[in-house]
């Protein structure tokens, strides 16, 4: 049974169909776990910087696994019980919608572990808000990076391919 290790950095740059870097800003991701005892762990959303780079350091993650178990700890077995592979996805818009209505009535303050991250409820809102995710040309499900978070790796860099309008 291959182990699940959280790595030190992962850094996306995101690309043109060409594979030439795209300098655009506010584009959110997650990472997608996959359980083996109970749900998955949706980690995220991850930000792009102005020159189309998502930076994510081992401390986002376990800020982001913190929150989850915050938000619901009997729904959660621990993260190193997941298998090993992991997804890198981008959200759709219906996906920062539901976010954003779930963070504005029904979670409206920050978790534990976001408070790392965040500094205010308003700025994560604010930040999912301002996503260009909704300017992507078409989104595709299948525009994802699948990984083996299995400790052979500190870091890892991807590029993620996407079609801006």
């Amino acid at each position: 049974m291959t182990k699940f290790i959280l790595p030190d950095k992962i850094t996306v740059n995101l690309v043109k169909p060409e594979q030439q870097n795209i300098s655009v800003e506010n584009i959110l991701i997650y990472i997608k776990t996959n359980a083996r005892h109970k749900n998955d762990f949706h980690l995220g959303p991850f930000v792009s910087d102005k020159n189309g780079v998502i930076t994510i350091t081992k401390k986002d993650l376990n800020n982001e696994v913190t929150a989850t178990y915050e938000s619901g700890l009997m729904d959660y077995s621990s993260i190193e019980n997941c298998f090993s592979f992991v997804e890198l996805r981008l959200y759709d818009q219906n996906e920062i919608d539901k976010m954003i209505e779930s963070r504005t009535k029904v979670w409206n303050s920050l978790l534990k572990g976001e408070k790392e991250r965040w500094t205010s409820i308003n700025h994560l809102v604010d930040t999912l808000k301002k996503s260009n995710n909704k300017h992507l040309f078409l989104y595709d499900s299948t525009k994802r990076i699948r990984a083996d978070f299995d400790g052979t790796q500190n870091e890892y860099e991807f590029q993620l391919e996407i079609n801006k309008k």
